[in-house]
């Protein structure tokens, strides 16, 4: 018995030091500058580990959730060697701690044995209360700063603003709520506690004959103060395309893998390339974008033409950055996700065609709006450009 229970813990012994060798070296938040930033404010954050042990994966943690994250390069040839990544978040009022986790392997499914945590780094700004903030008045001219009360609601004004209903658009920021009591607490359905929530999703991007109006597209979402997500054919892209959407990024917007070179995934050519199929349109595009874009984690997948055989659904879930795509056969998925939906790989959206905006069409950009209003759900409109051909 003494023999075995020795066996037992050299065993033991063994495999947690087997598990400490395979941790990553620390990381280290680098400085945020918030010296200017206000709640809702959106800054980037950077990490850096500057020598020891690499790691597979990392995360951004705030506040205790994980608010980005990605995969890194790692080799058995480069296990030393200098790793970053960096993210744009939006700051909270109070104390907003960041820690950067790196870890080995799925991410997913890694345990503190096989990740390391960088020290955490706070920023703290002011929190608010309602005696500072009126009522909202919809004729009122208001500066970014600037605090009113809607529906019980207090909001922050981002820039400035008039006759913008707070809540509406991205003008106002929720940063209280004074119909909640101190004794109890509740997580909003949508961002800033707003009503319902509306995604632009423009695809193509890289597809070289719809660039004019992506730009067009992209420049009137920055004049209302809205972000939108770019769908990346990954294999077309030039080298004009990927500055273009580093500064996309830096305004805001997101970016979403659309592929490799936008093949049909029921098409016999996905899978029978001896150098395609899964490997080049999900893995291949995923890493590309990684690449081009600093370390830039795309979390949605928009398969091409919206049609997906089950084994390419579950090879795409098999990836721990990817937390969704869009429903395939798309025509059999229209109209408004509930807020809430149980599926985020059958996500239900409308592509916006000019035929379709009548008044009586459901799927017109004003009767999607609605009905996204008044089932307090999710719309997505998927774009292929703006005011061109």
């Amino acid at each position: 018995m003494r023999l075995s229970l020795s066996v037992l813990l050299l065993n033991l012994a063994a495999t947690q030091l087997a598990l400490a060798q395979q941790r990553p070296a620390q990381a280290e938040i680098q400085y945020i500058d918030a010296s200017h930033a206000k709640p809702g404010s959106l800054v980037e954050v950077k990490w850096a580990q500057w020598w020891g042990q690499s790691a597979q994966t990392w995360q951004l943690i705030q506040n205790g959730s994980q608010v980005c994250g990605g995969r890194l390069t790692h080799t058995a040839t480069t296990s030393s060697v200098e790793q970053k990544a960096s993210c744009s978040v939006y700051l909270h009022a109070g104390e907003n701690q960041f820690l950067a986790r790196l870890c080995n392997e799925n991410t997913a499914n890694s345990t503190l044995e096989s990740c390391s945590e960088s020290k955490p780094y706070k920023v703290t700004l002011p929190t608010y209360t309602v005696s500072q903030a009126k009522p909202w008045n919809p004729s009122a001219i208001y500066s970014a700063g600037d605090q009113v009360v809607d529906n019980g609601v207090v909001y922050q004004a981002k820039y400035w603003v008039q006759y913008s209903k707070p809540g509406a658009n991205d003008a106002w920021i929720a940063i209280a709520n004074q119909n909640l009591s101190q004794t109890k607490s509740k997580i909003s359905d949508w961002k800033h506690a707003a009503t319902a929530a509306y995604s632009v999703l423009f695809d193509d991007y890289c597809a070289w004959a719809n660039d004019a109006g992506l730009a067009i597209g992209e420049s009137e979402l920055r004049k209302r103060g809205l972000i939108g997500s770019f769908g990346v054919i990954a294999g077309f892209c030039g080298e004009q395309h990927w500055p273009e959407l580093s500064r996309h990024i830096t305004r805001g917007h997101e970016v979403f893998n659309h592929s490799w070179d936008h093949g049909h995934p029921l098409d016999a050519n996905w899978a029978s390339r001896k150098w395609g199929g899964n490997e080049l349109e999900i893995k291949q595009s995923t890493e590309k974008i990684s690449n081009m874009l600093g370390g830039y984690t795309a979390h949605l997948f928009g398969f091409p033409f919206d049609a997906a055989a089950d084994d390419q659904l579950s090879y795409l879930k098999s990836f721990p950055n990817y937390l969704g795509t869009r429903a395939p056969n798309y025509w059999q998925t229209n109209g408004v996700n509930e807020k809430n939906f149980s599926d985020p790989f059958r996500v239900r959206f409308q592509v916006y065609a000019n035929a379709d905006q009548t008044s009586e069409n459901p799927a017109s950009l004003s009767n999607l709006l609605s009905t996204a209003l008044s089932q307090q759900g999710w719309a997505v409109r998927v774009f292929h450009s703006v005011h061109d051909s």
